[in-house]
């Protein structure tokens, strides 16, 4: 529905300033709310608001009492136990974190984000949901150890990508593999969300000892034209190798529906836009 009003307004020039408006109108709605709660299927949290940044993400999105990316939050429960080990990677404001923290009581929850104005934020949400098994990381996860460079930003911005602008300021950030995270570390991870804007194929390539565990779940958002622009890579590509690891690749139909609608995908497959896949080992 979004898209087919989208489609109608944009080209007589009226979907940007209704929208505009509308968002206007949600922060106006929530302008003295601290935080913003949600309650789906047993999975209770409150996200901290007071910054302008957090409440303009949360509310205009979806208000107090809805729930962010229904869908993919299904699947965090549907595929996280108690005893579950989550890595996070690409937190921003730590949402999934805390559905896996909350899901993994007794499990670990390691939460990665390179862009250093999230941490904070991160961190309140974590310590408003009282959360203690959660582990946060100002790193970039990338296929080598040393450093990166990302754009020296003064507030979060979900879109933050390594290595892939121009006429910035930048500052460099640590980054390492996933593999080598899980030698120091010796956490085994069962679950894994990869959320980076275009920076996927790069995580996978250093995680290659850790995609041979059995029974490793991966959920990833695949962006398709980020992938090329960005870093010279074929969306195809990258479903072969994950499938060359023995993965059972799902599209996700709609993330943002409570209900889960899979299908089964080949790296054949045409794919447009950005595309959230459930991976699974045979």
């Amino acid at each position: 529905m979004k898209k087919m009003i989208k489609s109608i307004l944009k080209p007589i020039g009226l979907y940007a300033p209704l929208y505009n408006y509308y968002i206007k109108k949600k922060r106006e709605k929530y302008a003295n709310f601290d935080f913003c709660s949600m309650d789906f299927e047993g999975v209770k949290l409150k996200f901290n608001t007071k910054d302008n940044y957090s409440k303009s993400w949360f509310f205009p999105r979806f208000g107090n009492g809805y729930v962010h990316e229904p869908g993919a939050t299904k699947i965090f429960i549907d595929n996280v136990d108690e005893d579950a080990n989550v890595f996070d990677i690409g937190g921003h404001l730590g949402y999934f974190s805390c559905v896996a923290g909350i899901l993994s009581k007794n499990g670990k929850v390691c939460v990665f984000e390179v862009d250093f104005n999230c941490i904070d934020l991160i961190n309140k949400n974590i310590e408003l949901n009282k959360l203690k098994n959660v582990k946060v990381h100002n790193i970039a996860v990338s296929d080598l150890c040393g450093n990166v460079s990302i754009p020296d930003l003064k507030f979060p911005n979900p879109g933050i990508r390594i290595e892939s602008f121009k006429n910035k300021e930048q500052i460099k950030v640590a980054s390492l593999t996933i593999d080598e995270y899980i030698g120091q570390e010796n956490i085994i991870p069962n679950f894994i969300k990869i959320d980076v804007e275009g920076a996927e194929f790069k995580i996978l390539k250093g995680m290659t000892n850790t995609l041979k565990s059995n029974k490793l779940i991966l959920l990833i958002e695949i962006h398709v034209s980020q992938l090329l622009k960005y870093y010279d890579t074929d969306y195809k590509d990258v479903l072969k190798f994950l499938t060359y690891y023995g993965f059972k690749l799902e599209k996700v139909k709609s993330h943002r529906t409570k209900q889960i609608d899979l299908e089964e995908i080949k790296p054949t497959d045409i794919l447009e836009g950005n595309i959230m896949i459930l991976c699974r080992n045979h």
